[in-house]
């Protein structure tokens, strides 16, 4: 997890190499002209934009549009909305979150708050026929 925070505060306050853009927008443009080869990926793609409100025919002017984009940009976008993160950690051993953004230590561990809660009674019903 530090390693990801760390890259997002590297994108923020450290400009994006302009060849390493240039790459990885032609990387990301080659795949998605590959997933657009049948008339459905296209359809759908068309559906998007119609139903968004810009009109099918804007769909046509993404590839231009990404091109134009600047390591400015890239960072200024990144301070706007790369921010307030929400995560949760899930594996089978205790993993220490101390020092990360935004966490704070829970009042009781996992297996004593399951052993908290209190058990319900089942209620039994009985049909009669």
């Amino acid at each position: 997890i530090k390693i990801m925070f760390d890259e997002v505060k590297k994108i923020q306050t450290e400009k994006i190499d302009p060849k390493t853009l240039e790459l990885q927008i032609r990387k990301f443009t080659s795949s998605w002209y590959l997933s657009r080869e049948q008339a459905s990926s296209q359809s759908s793609i068309f559906a998007l934009y119609q139903t968004i409100g810009a009109g099918w025919q804007y769909s046509n002017t993404f590839i231009d549009r990404l091109n134009k984009v600047t390591p400015d940009q890239m960072m200024e976008v990144s301070k706007k909305y790369l921010t307030g993160f929400t995560y949760g950690v899930v594996g089978p051993e205790p993993v220490s979150l101390a020092g990360l953004p935004g966490v704070v230590a829970p009042t009781k561990t996992p297996a004593a708050a399951t052993a908290a809660i209190p058990k319900q009674e089942s209620k039994k019903t009985s049909h009669k026929k």
